[in-house]
């Protein structure tokens, strides 16, 4: 900001796996500065719920996981460094003053061939005026939905949206 022509207001984050992790994380030890937040394939971690509990200034976030990422697991175990998926949603919902219940919707498949679906809950109606979006690519794995690059090793890649243009629709919306 202090050297480029940018409007700080619009500053946004988006990581993906470890760099997920890392914006939740940033997201939580500096609201202040950015206006919405994105993680794909990343959650958060249970040491941070403590840190994020309610912080001066709600993000808005928006998560894209698979539920069959075996790198970033939806569902841990409880005795896991981290939250589950939906529980991670649920934190930030409730930093976001945000109805306890999503508005669930099932995307519609785009590509029979991927053997992926696409759930969105939405958290609308937050007392903040932010939303909180979790994306869950039924049957995906530890990948950027939309990608041309589809490494079988990392689990299958939904192309029933475009992670890029989610991530990008969801932040734009926003400013500090």
């Amino acid at each position: 900001v202090k050297n480029y022509p940018i409007d700080a207001r619009r500053v946004s984050m988006a990581g993906f796996s470890d760099g997920a992790m890392m914006t939740l994380r940033y997201a939580c030890a500096q609201p202040g500065k950015i206006a919405a937040a994105a993680a794909v394939s990343g959650v958060m971690l249970k040491t941070l719920v403590s840190v994020c509990g309610s912080p001066a200034f709600a993000t808005p976030m928006l998560l894209i996981n698979g539920n069959a990422d075996t790198v970033v697991k939806y569902s841990p175990s409880k005795y896991a460094i981290s939250l589950s998926v939906p529980d991670s949603a649920k934190h930030w919902a409730r930093i976001n003053g945000c109805p306890a219940a999503p508005k669930t919707s099932l995307l519609p498949d785009l590509s029979a061939s991927d053997g992926t679906r696409v759930q969105l809950d939405a958290w609308l109606g937050c007392a903040t005026g932010n939303t909180v979006e979790l994306y869950t690519v039924q049957n995906g794995g530890h990948t950027w939905p939309g990608s041309p690059y589809n490494l079988n090793y990392q689990g299958k890649t939904s192309q029933d949206i475009d992670g890029t243009r989610t991530v990008w629709e969801f932040v734009k919306r926003f400013t500090r």
